[in-house]
């Protein structure tokens, strides 16, 4: 026998309803019909487009935890000069950055947070090498740039998958 709710959006009434799309409890006065079953108010007037696009809590979530994981991965890069900041470091620093940003987006892949992913790994590259004391000269040189763009590229097609 199927659970008895109270709706979401008037607490004294009980229902055995659930939105299709949120999955909060409806009664009668809220029930929005559509073509996948019924809906609430909220979900039923937003439209298709503004679903997939996430809450702006996504994108801060996704862009905070690429930018600091980037930040950190730059500045022990900047630590490390023996290693090097070559493709296959940049290719791993960007994977990583934009499984992070795609992760804190809970799964949205859309092109804004691919374009997220890119500039937060490629500024958390620049930001974290300066935060522990490397040059600008060092950070601006061409093999530097290089590699924190192609790790913003491969953190925006990581976070596109």
């Amino acid at each position: 026998m199927a659970e008895v709710l109270s709706c979401v959006n008037h607490p004294g009434t009980e229902t055995r309803v659930k939105c299709s799309s949120c999955g909060d409890p409806i009664c009668v006065k809220c029930m929005r019909q559509s073509a996948v079953g019924m809906k609430c108010p909220r979900c039923a007037q937003l439209p298709r487009s503004a679903l997939r696009m996430g809450k702006p809590r996504h994108y801060f979530a996704g862009g905070a935890g690429g930018l600091g994981l980037a930040a950190a991965l730059g500045a022990g890069l900047a630590l490390t000069p023996f290693l090097g900041f070559g493709i296959l470091f940049a290719i791993l620093v960007g994977v990583l950055t934009g499984s992070v940003v795609q992760r804190g987006a809970r799964g949205l892949s859309h092109r804004p947070i691919r374009i997220l992913a890119f500039v937060v790994t490629a500024a958390g590259l620049i930001v974290g090498p300066l935060l522990v004391g490397s040059t600008i000269s060092f950070v601006v040189s061409p093999r530097w740039l290089f590699g924190a763009l192609l790790a913003g590229g491969m953190a925006a097609y990581r976070a596109g998958q």
